[in-house]
């Protein structure tokens, strides 16, 4: 049996011989190719993969895989307000995700925000969309046996899709989101049109930034601030839930005052411990009654439009300033490089004076 190169199926095969694959007409191999099966695995278990809280707040879309330009991954639907919930459990989710498929099918996941149950319609639309391309395809099969065995494999697909819908259908009816048209209002101080612009991104579990309050802002206020040179606003950069969270508190009251962000870091070792995030939030709740803070704790964790506000201010300040730690301090819009300690800041600015 002799062998010949054979650059239209393979490198190299058996002369007269083909592999199964390539003996497939096209239309059949985009259709496997797909590969439904890992995405029904991951509908089927998803529950189990991300457990049963945030089972409530996100759900999978589409899979793609992998191709000579970029990784597989998994395309992650996201109720507004928990995409920090999904982010730092990303890892956990990956490897359950692809122990249940039994191999690294899942290289990584893609997650994008929904607002409302209309997003439900949409996918509705896709997938009928999708359905009759397959149709359409498989119809232009000659081979009779192949094209039979994939319209019985169609009709089984479309009875179980119409189930998914369903579920799809009934998750958004239990968790429709109510939004309230709420302007939420940045935390600055200073003149508005001062001369010189500050900006810096925190995170309230941030011990450099806790250090910032404490050292440097002090001296920033009393010979710029306060004097009417420059005007600093604080932006949310939450690395965690706890200080997402707290910043929620910061915002609250939503009268652009710093009192309660101030509070928060000059006393971050009283509220920022315990082993979770119910420890925290409930350390944090007696902080401010000790204080005599009044605001209703609970209502200020679940405001969504607070919530929005945080996380716009995070993924700006990763977009627009490569934000990558806390604090960052950000001068007439360009970022500032060097140590933030008072010395190096005034230096800064005296220049711009």
């Amino acid at each position: 049996m002799e062998f010949k190169n054979n650059t239209k199926h393979r490198s190299k095969t058996i002369q007269g011989l083909r592999s199964f694959k390539n003996a497939l007409p096209k239309n059949v191999k985009k259709i496997i190719s797909k590969k439904g099966h890992i995405y029904s695995e991951t509908l089927n278990n998803w529950k189990s993969i991300v457990g049963d809280e945030l089972f409530k707040v996100c759900f999978p879309k589409t899979f793609k895989n992998s191709n000579r330009i970029s990784p597989s991954y998994l395309s992650i639907m996201v109720k507004r307000g928990h995409e920090v919930d999904l982010e730092y459990s990303k890892k956990i989710i990956l490897k359950r995700l692809n122990s249940y498929l039994g191999y690294n099918a899942v290289e990584k996941l893609k997650f994008t925000s929904y607002e409302s149950e209309e997003v439900v319609k949409k996918d509705k639309t896709i997938i009928n969309a999708t359905n009759n391309v397959y149709e359409d395809k498989i119809s232009k099969i000659k081979n009779n046996k192949i094209k039979n065995s994939l319209i019985e494999l169609s009709k089984y697909f479309k009875k179980k899709m119409k189930k998914i819908i369903l579920i799809f259908l009934f998750l958004f009816c239990s968790f429709k989101l109510v939004w309230a048209e709420k302007k939420i209002k940045t935390i600055n101080e200073g003149n508005i049109d001062s001369k010189i612009k500050l900006i810096v991104y925190e995170s309230l579990t941030c011990i450099h930034c806790a250090n910032f309050h404490k050292n440097v802002y002090p001296l920033l206020k009393e010979n710029f601030i306060d004097s009417g040179l420059a005007n600093l606003e604080f932006r949310s950069y939450p690395l965690d839930m706890a200080a997402f969270n707290a910043s929620k508190i910061a915002h609250c009251n939503n009268d652009g005052d710093s009192k309660i962000l101030h509070f928060l870091y000059l006393n971050q070792n009283q509220w920022l411990k315990g082993e979770t995030i119910e420890d925290i939030n409930k350390n944090l709740k007696i902080s401010l009654i000790n204080e005599n803070i009044a605001l209703d704790f609970e209502k200020c964790i679940k405001d969504k439009a607070v919530e929005d506000h945080i996380l716009e201010d995070r993924i700006n300040g990763a977009k627009k300033y490569k934000i990558n730690s806390t604090p960052t301090l950000i001068i007439m819009g360009e970022k500032f490089e060097k140590p933030l300690t008072y010395k190096n800041i005034k230096k800064a600015l005296e220049k711009l004076i």
